[in-house]
Parts: C-alpha cells; sequence; structure tokens
C-alpha cells in the first residue's frame, strides 16, 4: 500500500484484496494508475530496480523485501497481468488445518500510525 501511495499520481484509486484461494491467503494490492513499465515487469521484484517514472525517491527494495518475506513463509510475490494499473499478488500457504479460516488482519497502532489518504478497501479480487 505504501508503494501505491508513492508511486502512483494523485487521484489514483488504490484496491486491498483480501481472500483465500487454494489452501492459500491471498493479498492483493490493485491500482487504476498508469501500471507497471513494460521493461520493468520481469525484474520489479529485483533489489535496487526503480521505474524511470517513479513519482516519489526510493531505494528500490520495497518490492524485493515483499518477495523475500512472502518465499520465507512459503508463498510468493507477483505482477499480475491486468489491463489498467498495477495487480501485485501476495500467495501464502494457511496454516495447516485452517485453510478455511477467516484471516485476521492486524489494526494499525494509534500513535505514529499514518492516515493513507485516496486508498480503499474493498472486497477481494478475483478468487473466491
Amino acid at each position: 500500500m505504501t508503494n501505491a501511495r508513492r508511486h502512483t499520481l494523485s487521484g489514483t484509486t488504490t484496491t486491498l484484496g483480501l481472500g483465500t484461494e487454494d489452501g492459500c491467503r491471498i493479498i492483493e494490492v490493485m491500482d487504476d494508475g498508469p501500471g507497471v513499465e513494460p521493461g520493468l515487469r520481469d525484474r520489479i521484484f529485483v533489489p535496487f530496480v526503480r521505474g524511470e517514472q517513479a513519482a516519489a525517491v526510493g531505494s528500490g527494495l520495497g518490492l524485493s523485501v515483499v518477495a523475500a518475506v512472502a518465499a520465507a513463509h512459503g508463498g510468493t510475490a507477483s505482477l499480475e497481468p491486468s489491463r489498467r494499473g498495477a495487480w501485485f499478488r501476495v500467495r501464502l500457504p494457511a496454516s495447516p488445518g485452517r485453510s478455511g479460516a477467516p484471516m485476521a488482519v492486524p489494526r494499525p497502532r494509534s500513535s505514529g500510525a499514518r492516515s493513507l489518504h485516496g486508498m480503499r478497501s474493498a472486497a477481494p479480487g478475483p478468487f473466491t
């Protein structure tokens, strides 16, 4: 969500989707901005890789950290094909014996929590 806030233009709608698919927990972040540059799509999760059109300064580590954390938990992070904007998807294995249990989402702490202006959450994306 932070990357969406930093690297999209003002007025871009960003949607967070949470759900379960094939025994995995799914976290999706989708936006209706210009999307990821075609030449960057295959390298987006490589450390220090940044787009030329980045709207804010960054190190190029954020998505590589997402991919590493997902992999450390037996999951994956991917950039999915989309007609408009960017669609990032994280798949994490559900805990053994809990494949149908709801996913808990922690609430932000009141001290130091930042508002995510222009963002909204919605129902899960194209998963069941």
